[in-house]
């Protein structure tokens, strides 16, 4: 048996006095916090330890510095168990699989009521980022192309060398905390608006021991700024502090906390006026591991995106489709009723809200770039269930992008250029190709042929 193994076996019933001095402290601190999404499941649990074992070999080349001054995770290779078999491009569309929310905000003649539909589109798509592994960092010029079923078509691509200020991930102790920096934008045909949003910082707990938990927490903006809107959304708001009677009501009115108090969601909708004033025109709570409401139902007129019925939605292929649009604490299927969809305040329900997931083009498809996601060498590997042939690739890969990115820099290049940044390193593009590797054997199959 490995170290690792050894010592992540040692760990089972390791008592709290028993870790290093620099991990007692927040290991105390995590046994009593609550909340979070748990990974307690048989199967999770199992999957866990097996991480935990290449954690443990990973961790003693790292020595102290992982605990006391933390390690920048997209600066190191990981272990590939650490990894799904998916690049960080395919698991970005996670993001996007409420569709039929987005869909009934592009048929909204309200600005107000599409920007409750954005924020329940938001919230929706963090909770579709949970998971026990982690996606391949993304390759510099590597696309993706695929369509939702709705015939949304999806094109996305690394601009931008994973490694710089787009994100951040740092591991200390026993957690992992990271957000992406920038803004995610949706223009609006209809009127021509841009709602602008940030996403929360995410915090992984019981990384090396203890329950695997994932929470967020953050206030995150909402703006429209053509018509004046903005929404401050709350994640996991920190106890309220000490106030006067009256305010203490006033607050429980507007945001009325759950009996648990952990993972809420609290926000306010608010029309912008010169000057900043601010008028409240709505308020929002619920959890971002289930549920978004809003106080005030819109008017069901045919004016609100939410009245609109699914095959009616801009973009059409939608006809049939439940609409998340039309949830509430009644009618929590979503379904059309005799009457049409029912108008009503829950946007959003994990259990209830349809998801609908990207499909990729075809092998054979004319139009498929040769820097798709699917000719990644270290994720076609980890698929075939080749683990070793997976690190060998992604150390080269990740290792290329560093040359590439130190020698953009001594020439002078910014790193921050949209199109120009992306020619000026087009040997990042390459996946790779057999020859790279020699000795490996049941390698992935070159895409050389594409490039």
């Amino acid at each position: 048996m490995s170290y690792a193994s050894a010592f992540e076996e040692d760990m089972v019933g390791l008592d709290v006095d028993q870790l290093p001095l620099e991990l007692r402290e927040q290991a105390r601190k995590e046994k009593h916090s609550q909340g979070g999404y748990r990974f307690d499941s048989p199967a999770a649990r199992e999957h866990i330890k097996q991480q935990r074992a290449a954690i443990w070999a990973w961790f003693r080349g790292l020595g102290g510095n992982l605990i006391k001054h933390g390690v920048n995770l997209t600066k190191v290779p990981l272990p590939v168990e650490l990894c799904e078999a998916r690049s960080f491009l395919q698991r970005l569309t996670d993001s996007w699989c409420y569709t039929d929310l987005l869909h009934a905000a592009a048929a909204a003649s309200d600005p107000v009521e599409r920007l409750k539909l954005v924020v329940a589109f938001a919230v929706g798509g963090m909770r579709q980022q949970v998971s026990c592994d982690k996606p391949f960092n993304p390759i510099l010029g590597e696309t993706l192309q695929g369509v939702f079923p709705c015939g949304c078509r999806v094109y996305a691509e690394q601009f931008e060398y994973y490694g710089s200020s787009c994100w951040s991930a740092t591991f200390t102790g026993n957690s992992v905390k990271g957000s992406q920096h920038g803004d995610s934008m949706l223009r609006f045909a209809s009127d021509g608006a841009v709602i602008t949003w940030s996403l929360p910082t995410i915090h992984i707990r019981g990384v090396l021991f203890g329950d695997r938990v994932v929470k967020y927490h953050d206030t995150i903006t909402f703006a429209d700024n053509k018509n004046g809107l903005r929404c401050k959304l709350s994640i996991d708001p920190a106890a309220p502090k000490k106030k006067g009677l009256v305010k203490r009501l006033l607050s429980k009115a507007r945001h009325p906390r759950s009996s648990a108090g952990h993972d809420q969601l609290l926000g306010d909708l608010l029309r912008v006026g010169p000057g900043g004033s601010e008028v409240l025109l709505d308020s929002c709570s619920g959890t971002w591991l289930g549920e978004l409401c809003w106080d005030k139902e819109a008017a069901a007129n045919g004016t609100s995106a939410a009245a609109a019925a699914p095959g009616q939605l801009q973009g059409g292929g939608m006809a049939g489709l439940p609409s998340s649009a039309a949830l509430s604490a009644s009618d929590a299927t979503g379904h059309r009723s005799g009457k049409g969809i029912s108008v009503t305040k829950k946007l959003w329900d994990a259990k209830a809200s349809k998801v609908w997931r990207v499909a990729p083009l075809s092998d054979d498809d004319p139009q498929l770039l040769p820097s798709d996601y699917r000719y990644r060498p270290d994720v076609q590997a980890h698929d075939g269930g080749a683990r070793d042939a997976a690190q060998r690739w992604k150390l080269l890969l990740e290792t290329r992008q560093r040359k590439d990115r130190a020698l953009r820099e001594a020439a002078g290049v910014v790193e921050h250029g949209g199109h120009g940044h992306r020619h000026s390193s087009s040997s990042s593009t390459r996946l790779g190709s057999a020859e790279e590797l020699p000795g490996l054997e049941g390698e992935p199959a070159s895409n050389g042929d594409r490039h």
